[in-house]
């Protein structure tokens, strides 16, 4: 009897703790000048450090909310943070074109956790914002890094990740018994 309660209990905290999420990231604190191209770091949103190369800040016309962060077309342009201790779920950010030259298909970005390439997403469209998400499923305080990998200008903003879900045994739901009181003497 104990054991079931335990299963139901276990099996439960880790469907609520899975929903919860881990991390955000607004560039709301973003340092990066926003009429030049450049290589810092900053303390971002949940108090986590962020390090960036060939970025700008972008607050007008193609930023997506508030402030953004912008990729120059050259060179190494990236974005990247530690995700805490509990690792990472999925992460979901948003993204658009920057600037008006050549053609929306210039414009990929591409999601690393750990050095492991969890997505390349190319832009089909200018203009248009695009809300991603990618599971990932990495454990422990991971490397997330959003790498500019087109011929183009791109931005990207609002990314989140959730912790990943340290509970892998399966629970069959259907057959879950649960005793019948029995009377206490």
């Amino acid at each position: 009897m104990i054991k079931k309660y335990s299963l139901v209990l276990i099996a439960s905290l880790c469907f609520i703790l899975s929903g919860f999420g881990q991390g955000i990231e607004s560039f709301t604190n973003l340092n990066a000048p926003g009429n030049s191209y450049a290589s810092g770091s900053y303390t971002g949103d949940n108090s986590n450090l962020w390090s960036y190369s060939g970025a700008r800040s972008v607050t007008s016309t193609y930023n997506i909310t508030g402030r953004s962060i912008g990729f120059t077309d050259t060179n190494s342009r990236y974005i990247s943070s530690n995700s805490g201790i509990n690792g990472v779920g999925s992460i979901s950010y948003s993204t658009r074109s920057y600037w008006t030259g050549g053609s929306a298909t210039d414009r990929t970005i591409s999601v690393f956790v750990n050095g492991n390439l969890y997505e390349t997403f190319t832009l089909s469209t200018m203009g248009t914002i695009y809300n991603r998400n990618v599971v990932v499923n990495e454990s422990g305080d991971v490397l997330i890094e959003f790498r500019s990998t087109g011929t183009r200008q791109i931005v990207i903003d609002n990314i989140s990740w959730t912790a990943n879900s340290t509970c892998t045994d399966a629970v069959d739901w259907a057959n879950i018994q649960f005793p019948t009181a029995s009377p206490q003497t």
